[in-house]
C-alpha cells in the first residue's frame, strides 16, 4: 500500500506541476496579449492628443488672424465700389502734378459654372507731367491699398526741353484689380 501511496503523491505532484504549468503559461500568454493591448492604447492615446494639440494650435492660429482676415477683404475691390475705385485712379496725380485719365475699363466676372467669386477690373491708364510726378504717380498707382497689378508700363519723352525736370513725359501702364462678386 505504500507503492501506491507514493504513486498516489508522484502522480498527484506531477498533475499539480503540469496544473500549475499549464496556468503559467496562459497566464503568460494572456499578460502578453494585454501588454500588445495597453501599448497599441498607448500608441492611440499618444496620437489622439497629437490631434489635439494641433487642433488647439489651429483654433488659436485661427482666432490670432481673424484681423488679417478683415485686413484681407479690404485688399480687394468691393462689386459695389467700382466707380470709387476709378476715381482713385484718376486722381492719382493730383497731389503730384501730373495728369491722369483712364483710357478704358473693362470688368470680367469669373466665368460660369466657376467656383471663383473674383473677378477683375481692368484699366488703361495714361499719365503726363514732369519726370518726378510721372514716377511719383506710378509709385502711388503701385502703393493703392487694393491688390493691384502694375503691367505694359511705358515711359516716354513728349517734349524735348534742355532741362529734364521742364520736359514734359507720358507714362501708361495696365492697371488689374480683385473685384469681389
Amino acid at each position: 500500500m505504500k507503492n501506491t501511496h507514493h504513486h498516489f503523491l508522484i502522480a498527484l505532484a506531477i498533475a499539480v506541476t503540469l496544473f500549475v504549468a499549464s496556468l503559467y503559461f496562459y497566464m503568460s500568454y494572456s499578460l502578453g496579449g494585454m501588454a500588445s493591448g495597453v501599448v497599441d492604447m498607448r500608441n492611440k492615446v499618444a496620437v489622439m492628443r497629437s490631434e489635439n494639440t494641433t487642433n488647439e494650435k489651429l483654433k488659436q492660429l485661427d482666432t490670432d488672424s481673424q484681423d488679417d482676415w478683415k485686413k484681407l477683404y479690404t485688399m480687394f475691390v468691393p462689386a459695389d465700389n467700382v466707380v470709387p475705385f476709378i476715381v482713385a485712379l484718376e486722381s492719382l496725380g493730383t497731389n503730384v502734378g501730373s495728369e491722369v485719365s483712364v483710357a478704358s475699363i473693362d470688368s470680367s466676372a469669373p466665368e460660369s459654372g466657376s467656383l471663383a467669386k473674383n473677378g477683375f477690373i481692368n484699366a488703361k491708364v495714361s499719365v503726363r507731367g514732369t519726370w518726378s510726378s510721372v514716377l511719383k504717380t506710378l509709385m502711388l498707382a503701385e502703393n493703392m491699398p487694393y491688390k493691384v497689378y502694375l503691367s505694359n508700363v511705358r515711359v516716354s519723352l513728349v517734349s524735348d526741353v534742355a532741362s529734364k525736370d521742364a520736359a514734359e513725359w507720358a507714362l501708361s501702364f495696365d492697371v488689374s484689380a480683385i473685384k469681389t462678386i
